[in-house]
């Protein structure tokens, strides 16, 4: 943990704060890659239709999953970080709490 955030976090909960960061990045991750979506048209064998529109209902409802775990990671997170006794996007903190708190990230070095 860099020195400077010494005197605000202790380093338990400097690791979890980036324990959540590494879960949101991944899921972000997830949501970020495209979705390829199986076509299909009126002649097609009415098995391989239900077939495509079933993968596809499975693949919406699939990214749908992650992005509500992502928001419940956030919440969570902003509820963490308000019980430390912080608030997200208090431009009155150090620079090194607030981008460590807000965007997930230390200066080079850092950690």
């Amino acid at each position: 943990m860099h020195p400077d955030l010494e005197e605000y976090l202790t380093e338990k909960q400097f690791r979890k704060i980036c324990q959540y960061w590494k879960r949101m990045d991944k899921l972000n991750e997830q949501l970020d890659r495209p979705l390829t979506y199986r076509r299909y048209n009126e002649y097609m064998p009415d098995e391989l239709i239900g077939e495509t529109l079933r993968h596809n209902q499975e693949l919406t409802t699939h990214h749908e999953n992650i992005h509500s775990l992502l928001q419940y990671f956030e919440t969570e997170y902003a509820t963490y970080v308000e019980s430390l006794g912080y608030q997200l996007r208090d431009a009155s903190q150090p620079e090194i709490l607030f981008n460590l708190l807000n965007n997930g990230i230390l200066v080079e070095g850092d950690i």
